[in-house]
């Protein structure tokens, strides 16, 4: 009797045992295959853009509205949280081209613009992005210059971007961009006075664009 007992509690001993390494290395082979997250592991969002497309620059009463189009590129920084959510910082260049003939009465709005940086904000869910930007940095340079001979550019900016584009293939996307700009000044400098002298714009200076874009999200 007391065999039987023995015996079977050197079995129940040896069950607890093998359980007991069983568990042991089960929680090891795990501990080596998973990697808990962490949560300093923040996913980066990169994109490349390029643009083109129609800008309305306002004129007076009675002129003819001249045709001006716009080129650039931009390059946006930052993140994107819970895979739908992107913060990030952008910065842009463009030209504006002036295609319709530049008169007297029409103008000349030929020139470039340097956007430094600019906020982002934007929501991707399934492969549409939707991003908006509040932009604040950067002149409007004219290529022309005044009668006096001095050099032109709108300051004191205020305006914003929104865009919506569809990924075609892997990373590469298109769609289409509206902005809007209100320029408060005109500053006229020369290259003797790099700082030049800063006019109230009555009525402050608005244009609007309106871009085909395609670019690459990494």
């Amino acid at each position: 009797m007391h065999s039987v007992q023995r015996k079977n509690k050197n079995i129940a001993v040896f069950l607890l045992q093998t359980l007991a390494a069983t568990g042991l290395y089960c929680s090891t082979s795990l501990a080596d295959t998973y990697e808990s997250p962490r949560i300093w592991k923040i996913p980066v969002f990169l994109s490349g853009e390029l643009s083109s497309g129609y800008v309305n620059v306002p004129v007076s009463p009675g002129r003819s509205t001249p045709l001006a189009i716009r080129f650039g590129g931009g390059l946006s920084l930052g993140t994107m949280l819970w895979n739908h959510l992107i913060i990030a910082a952008e910065t842009d260049f463009t030209f504006v081209n002036q295609y319709s003939e530049v008169t007297k009465s029409g103008g000349n709005f030929r020139g470039t613009r340097w956007n430094i940086v600019s906020p982002v904000l934007g929501y991707y869910f399934w492969d549409i992005s939707i991003i908006a930007g509040y932009e604040f940095l950067g002149n409007y340079n004219f290529y022309s210059q005044s009668t006096t001979k001095n050099n032109i550019s709108l300051t004191d900016l205020k305006g914003g971007r929104l865009g919506a584009s569809y990924r075609i293939w892997n990373g590469i996307r298109a769609g289409i961009l509206f902005q809007y700009l209100l320029f408060s000044n005109r500053n006229d400098s020369s290259d003797t006075d790099k700082t030049g002298v800063n006019i109230p714009l009555d009525p402050k200076f608005k244009m609007w664009q309106v871009s085909l874009a395609t670019g690459y999200q990494f």
